[in-house]
C-alpha cells in the first residue's frame, strides 16, 4: 500500500512535466527565425542611458547588440530553449499585443529615451513606441526581452562579433 501510494506521488510530477512539454511543444510548433521575431530597442537620452537592440527569432536565436553606455558593447548572441519562446508568444497573445494602440509617446519630454518592441508573428507587424509610462500590456514582455537578450551578452560561451561601428581594440 505505501509502495503504492509512494509511486503515485512521484508520478504526479512526472507526468506534469510530460504534459508541460507536449504543451511547449506544441506552443513553439511552426516557429522559425522568418515568421517569429520580437525585438526591442532602446534608444538614447541626453545623459548615459543604455542604448541597445534585443532580438529573439522563433528558432530560439537570441541576438544582442550593445550600442552605448551599456555593461557589453558590441553584438552578441545566444540562445533561449522552448519554454521561453513560449511564454514570450503567450504573452504576446494573452496581452492582445498585435492589436493594441502603437503610438504612446509623449512628446512635452524630450529628454526619456524611445522604447520600440517590434513584433513579427504569423504574417503581422505590430510596432509599440513608447518613452514614460510603458503601457501595461508590454511590461512581462519588455521584462523577458531584456532578461533574455541582455544575458546573451553575459553568457561566458558568447562571443562578440564584430561591427562596422565597434572600432577596434
Amino acid at each position: 500500500m505505501l509502495a503504492r501510494s509512494l509511486a503515485f506521488i512521484l508520478a504526479i510530477p512526472l507526468l506534469i512535466l510530460l504534459t508541460s512539454c507536449a504543451s511547449v511543444n506544441t506552443c513553439v510548433e511552426g516557429l522559425t527565425r522568418s515568421n517569429f521575431r520580437v525585438m526591442l530597442t532602446k534608444g538614447a537620452c541626453f545623459g548615459a542611458c543604455p542604448v541597445y537592440d534585443g532580438t529573439i527569432y522563433g528558432d530560439g536565436t537570441v541576438e544582442y547588440i550593445g550600442r552605448m553606455h551599456t555593461q557589453h558593447e558590441g553584438q552578441w548572441s545566444g540562445t533561449v530553449d522552448a519554454t521561453t519562446l513560449c511564454t514570450l508568444k503567450r504573452l504576446i497573445e494573452e496581452n492582445s499585443v498585435m492589436t493594441m494602440k502603437e503610438n504612446h509617446v509623449n512628446t512635452d519630454v524630450q529628454d526619456a529615451p524611445m522604447r520600440t518592441l517590434t513584433i513579427e508573428m504569423e504574417g503581422q507587424k505590430r510596432v509599440i513606441r513608447w518613452n514614460l509610462g510603458m503601457p501595461e500590456q508590454v511590461r512581462d514582455i519588455e521584462a523577458l526581452m531584456v532578461r533574455y537578450t541582455h544575458e546573451a551578452a553575459s553568457s561566458a560561451t558568447s562571443q562578440p562579433q564584430r561591427t562596422e561601428t565597434q572600432s577596434p581594440r
